[in-house]
């Protein structure tokens, strides 16, 4: 039999074809249904035996995950499984798999994602094909996201939905978003009351006004809504107009989302449904890119105001530095009450925002998970928004972010890990992230007293970096570390880790003085440790590489950052 590279069962020593022909068939199914796509995919390709034996339990490929790498093994098997699938995600281009899809394949399809663009030296997606493959699986399908974005003259939004009526959530990403009025209104046969989750993405601000309120108008019942590239100033007053039920709003997209949301996720509190169809919005989340560009400050009232009560996640910018917008703001903020708010992630600019971020935080009682980014450029006024942090009894997750010349004020920050510090185990502060700062030594060493403390995420730092490693030995619960671009971290200080006996998962992010020299003293010197998590850019052998995926749980090599990366 042959190995593969990957960990899955055909590699485990002893297990054996007639062991496992002696299985009762129900107990494989149980057993194999349980294991992830990667592990099943590995045991498909390892060799033609496994494959045989694997088409004995057709009933497990309920999941399939195409990439190029596996699309053609997976192809040759789909007159055998393609019964059974129910969820199909394309990672490539489809035209391949949207043939059998045509030809009635699919019985059961329930899922489509074609998330891939097209590649090099492959053709587009076909506009025809496309459509008969969604016709002969749209009476099973009810979740169809696809990507149009490479694609010179995809299928309209309106021919989708005439295609798939049964659509319970449909994603629709275009370069340009083209209809009219005439062919929206072609859909109004459809019964839009099915569709609840709706994603219409953009490479450019593409979708006129006309055309957003006539699509709109057309989706009262819509429970969850992302719209991205659409003007700030017509959003806020369609959506809740035309869609009085919505409990989720995303406007626009974060390009920096995936690095915060990945850090310490079992913190961060689950958005509760309140109950379906309350109409009540949970989930509000306007952003720029760099959420930094500011909204208007009348439509962003109108909607807090409508949202308040229920509101448990808030994403949006009060970087109110541009004079028309600040004339716009009266001299107090106004006393909004979010009995609900969780979770809170905004930018701040000069004096005027930093009090409305101040007033917002402080009537959210049940604030968790706060992340804050800095632009003002005059110290003082970062310290009401510090005040309003320390006045939180609940707070978990803590990310600031500084985008100024001028650091926080470090005595704030100080109070706040000493107020945690202070109720021993009954704080709930448990991981922290100032990669955004400028961090002193005493701010460390403060943050290190704070017993319940889990994790941190570190951006440059003091010379006191031994310091802090030694203090944070005494936590009874620290497991996770993160440094960007800390020049501190050398080969020399990365053995002094293993003295965090618990530590599981370590992040060197843009860390310039590191190499696999130092890493291979990190792995052979720490006991606990099983993830590590390194730039592109970190020098290393592919020998190093695997050592360490031997070595640990899982070695990831982080695309987004590259040592040169300056902060």
């Amino acid at each position: 039999m042959q190995n593969s590279s990957e960990n899955h069962l055909s590699n485990v020593p002893g297990v054996r074809m007639d062991l496992l022909n002696s299985l009762p068939l129900e107990l494989l199914i149980s057993i194999f249904a349980q294991l992830p796509w990667s592990d099943r995919r590995s045991c498909l390709c390892a060799s033609r035996a496994w494959r045989n034996w694997m088409l004995k339990v057709p009933q497990v490929w309920w999941y399939v995950e195409v990439t190029r790498a596996h699309a053609n093994a997976i192809y040759n098997l789909l007159p055998k499984i393609g019964r059974h699938i129910e969820v199909l995600v394309l990672n490539f281009n489809p035209n391949r798999f949207m043939t059998p899809m045509a030809r009635g394949v699919f019985k059961s399809l329930k899922t489509l994602k074609i998330l891939a663009n097209k590649p090099p030296g492959e053709s587009h997606m076909e506009h025809d094909l496309c459509l008969n493959a969604l016709r002969k699986v749209s009476t099973t399908l009810t979740d169809l996201h696809i990507d149009f974005k490479l694609t010179p003259a995809p299928p309209t939004f309106t021919e989708i939905r005439v295609t798939c009526p049964n659509l319970v959530k449909l994603g629709y990403h275009v370069s340009y978003f083209k209809s009219n009025q005439a062919e929206l209104n072609s859909t109004a046969t459809i019964d839009t009351s099915k569709l609840v989750e709706l994603d219409i993405g953009t490479n450019k601000a593409a979708i006129s006004i006309v055309e957003m309120n006539a699509l709109l108008q057309q989706y009262p019942d819509l429970k969850k809504l992302t719209i991205t590239k659409f003007p700030y100033q017509h959003i806020l007053n369609i959506v809740p107009r035309h869609i009085p039920n919505l409990e989720f709003f995303k406007f626009n997209r974060d390009k920096n989302a995936h690095y915060q949301d990945d850090r310490f996720p079992e913190t961060l509190p689950p958005i509760r449904t309140l109950s379906m169809h309350t109409g009540k919005l949970t989930s509000l989340i306007l952003m720029e890119d760099d959420f930094a560009t500011p909204m208007p400050w009348d439509a962003l009232k109108s909607i807090l105001e409508q949202a308040a009560p229920t509101l448990q996640q808030l994403h949006c910018c009060f970087h109110f530095t541009n004079p028309r917008f600040t004339k716009l703001l009266g001299p107090d903020p106004p006393q909004f009450d979010f009995p609900e708010l969780t979770r809170l992630k905004c930018s701040v600019g000069e004096g005027k925002s930093q009090k409305y971020v101040a007033s917002l935080i402080c009537n959210a009682p049940k604030l968790v998970a706060v992340t804050i980014r800095n632009y003002a450029r005059v110290q003082r006024t970062a310290d009401q928004i510090l005040d309003a942090l320390i006045s939180l009894e609940s707070l978990t997750w803590l990310e600031l972010l500084e985008q100024a010349p001028k650091p926080l004020n470090g005595k704030k920050l100080i109070d706040l890990f000493k107020k945690h510090a202070g109720l021993k185990n009954k704080a709930p502060l448990q991981y922290v992230s100032l990669s955004g700062l400028f961090v002193t030594s005493d701010i460390l060493l403060a943050l290190a007293k704070v017993t319940t403390l889990r994790g941190v995420d570190i951006g440059s730092c003091g010379p006191l970096l031994d310091k802090f490693i030694r203090a944070l030995k005494r936590l009874p619960h620290f497991h996770e570390i993160h440094f960007m671009n800390v020049r501190t971290v050398t080969n020399e200080t990365l053995p002094k880790f293993a003295q965090l006996t618990k530590l599981k998962k370590v992040v060197l992010l843009a860390c310039k003085k590191i190499n696999d020299t130092g890493l291979y003293k990190l792995l052979n010197s720490s006991q606990s440790l099983k993830v590590l998590e390194i730039s592109k850019g970190t020098a290393r052998s592919s020998k190093f590489e695997e050592f360490a995926k031997g070595k640990l749980e899982k070695l990831s090599i982080d695309p987004y950052f590259d040592d040169s990366c300056i902060w």
